[in-house]
């Protein structure tokens, strides 16, 4: 029988040996000696330990991440210090203090739409922004008397334009302006969305003169002005062509003299002007040139 003063105040409730087997015992300090007061690599089957006071676990391996963690851990720690991967395509990115998850950033130029003929413009998928190059068309060439004066080149006007809500735009290539007429405008038809926005207009030149005046983008470029020639050659009286104004692709009508020829006449989609004819008192005249067609160029960024 146990002497009264170890119920009262026990000092050692289970003495062990290496063979000792204890099943769903309840243990209170001091817990579990061996004859020294101490009890080595002890082996704990059931039932589960619970939740203990305090502990340190430096030397503890199989942790579960899965179901043996809670909590969030934090930057400083070496987590993210968030709860959530975010949306689908984001990133991580840094705060200075933590981490965030945000959208991409834009992924730079894509791909380049060269529209030579009037009709709707589609954005493709992943398409945010768009930079658009508008370039009117080339006024024709004209001839009054011995003057001779070359078409004004077609405008340009230069476009910003975040397309991530927009699907689809009308547009309209300037037509070339004929022989002794004014050229067409290029227009991005930007009214017609929801809100509506100020149409892009790069105007067409005009017949033996003026450049066309561009309207509507961030950047706009008054078109060059056709020449006017006039003069004698030789014996005989006559002129030589005035140059169509510049495009801003380059060609534009060159002029010639009277008998070598009708001279150059623009390339089609660079809103070139016209050449102006030419004309001898000894009656070899030619007829100028019409001016070339407007074009516009989509470049497409993500």
């Amino acid at each position: 029988m146990a002497n009264l003063s170890d119920i009262i105040t026990p000092t050692n409730l289970v003495t062990a040996t290496s063979t000792t087997t204890m099943t769903n015992k309840t243990l209170t300090a001091p817990v579990l000696t061996d004859a020294t007061g101490s009890l080595s690599s002890p082996v704990l089957t059931t039932p589960a330990l619970g939740t203990p006071a305090s502990g340190v676990m430096t030397s503890v391996t199989g942790l579960p991440l899965t179901t043996g963690v809670t909590g969030t851990l934090p930057a400083a720690n070496g987590g993210t210090g968030i709860t959530a991967a975010g949306t689908s395509g984001n990133v991580l990115t840094s705060t200075g203090s933590g981490w965030a998850s945000t959208a991409a950033a834009g992924g730079g130029l894509k791909s380049v739409q060269i529209l030579t003929t009037s009709g709707t413009y589609t954005r493709p998928a992943g398409i945010k922004l768009i930079k658009i190059t508008l370039v009117g068309g080339g006024g024709g060439g004209m001839a009054v008397g011995y003057a001779e004066y070359g078409g004004g080149g077609g405008s340009i006007a230069i476009k910003y334009l975040d397309v991530s809500s927009i699907t689809s735009i009308g547009y309209t290539i300037g037509a070339a302006g004929a022989y002794q007429g004014n050229a067409g405008t290029s227009s991005f038809v930007l009214s017609q969305l929801t809100p509506a926005q100020t149409d892009v207009n790069a105007q067409g030149g005009y017949t033996g003169g003026s450049g066309g005046s561009a309207t509507g983008g961030d950047i706009n470029i008054t078109g060059e002005s056709g020449s006017m020639y006039t003069g004698a050659r030789g014996s005989d009286t006559e002129t030589s062509s005035g140059r169509g104004g510049g495009g801003l692709y380059g060609w534009n009508g060159k002029q010639n003299h009277a008998g070598d020829g009708n001279g150059f006449v623009p390339q089609a989609n660079t809103g070139g002007g016209g050449f102006g004819g030419s004309y001898a008192s000894s009656g070899v005249a030619h007829a100028g040139s019409a001016g070339a067609s407007g074009i516009i160029i989509v470049e497409e960024y993500a």
